[in-house]
């Protein structure tokens, strides 16, 4: 990928009888023309999509519980509170 984007987008410079600038410039072209730029990040993206996807599937498996045990799992609630004041007191501490 990033041979690609350097290619695009740095320049060829010199003569094509001392320097390959020829060769470069007739590979950025088939690279623009063919819009290999494009395909190969839409490619990258759909992998990643698949990895994450993939992921989900597996986090969801281990830590999600079918709807049946969810059912009938207790819930779990706070102890009632009791509403009488609590005085603090303080000891001596010699």
């Amino acid at each position: 990928m990033r041979f690609l984007k350097h290619t695009l987008r740095f320049p060829c410079y010199g003569d094509p009888e001392y320097t390959f600038s020829d060769v470069e410039r007739a590979i950025r072209r088939e690279i623009a023309n063919r819009n290999y730029l494009a395909r190969y990040e839409l490619r990258m993206a759909e992998e990643q999509q698949a990895t994450d996807l993939e992921l989900l599937r597996q986090l969801e498996s281990k830590y999600r519980a079918p709807v049946e045990e969810r059912e009938q799992e207790p819930r779990i609630t706070a102890p009632p509170v009791d509403q009488t004041p609590v005085t603090p007191v303080q000891g001596s501490l010699f």
